[in-house]
């Protein structure tokens, strides 16, 4: 009997913080970065793959309601690739109240190596409609270094221009290649990454 109550209280704990705290990721992007690790499925046939999961998770979000702002914090990740400030106006109609936008690098060059070009302008766009549409926060996340053709000054331009925007948080992450791991990352030439000593100097 103590075990069942244990697990009971465990269970509603669970509960509890799931009903306070909840994180959504946004689906991942037609075009795949090069520097990715992400486990993934690739198929010609997106529609008959994407259809039966994407309807499981409509019907499994209906059970779920979004408690009001003074209750609860709802975070989803947004691509700036992806998304437009109606995009953002949409999700803080469905209740999310805080936001986190991937970017990696603001360098064309960087972006262009790594498959990944996204505008400054793209990212401008969605943060400016965050505080349009009243978001509690928002932060940037999975800044990359170590990406090719990247160095000291290149990556503190970056970072400059992050502090401009002025999120509330932004995270910053050494990339690591293991092409022998992720097939994506066969695609980068790895004479153009930064040497170890580069990398040192821009951690």
């Amino acid at each position: 009997m103590p075990i069942t109550i244990g697990r009971r209280r465990t269970r509603e704990r669970h509960r509890q913080i799931f009903r306070s705290t909840s994180i959504s990721h946004s689906a991942t992007p037609s075009v795949s970065s090069f520097y990715c690790g992400c486990n993934k499925i690739a198929t010609k046939n997106r529609a008959a793959h994407a259809r039966p999961y994407l309807d499981r998770l409509k019907r499994k979000l209906k059970s779920f309601r979004l408690l009001p702002d003074a209750q609860a914090e709802y975070l989803i990740e947004v691509d700036p690739r992806e998304a437009s400030a109606g995009t953002i106006g949409v999700l803080r109609g469905l209740g999310f109240n805080r936001l986190s936008f991937g970017v990696q690098d603001f360098d064309l060059r960087v972006q262009q190596a790594v498959n990944r070009v996204q505008l400054l302008e793209m990212t401008q766009t969605v943060m400016s409609a965050a505080r349009t549409e009243g978001f509690k926060s928002f932060s940037v996340t999975y800044l990359i270094y170590d990406l090719p053709h990247q160095n000291v000054e290149s990556f503190s331009r970056t970072l400059d221009t992050i502090i401009t925007l002025a999120p509330d948080r932004f995270s910053v992450f050494g990339y690591a290649h293991m092409p022998g791991v992720f097939k994506m990352q066969r695609q980068i030439d790895e004479t153009t990454l930064p040497s170890p000593g580069v990398r040192l100097a821009i951690l």
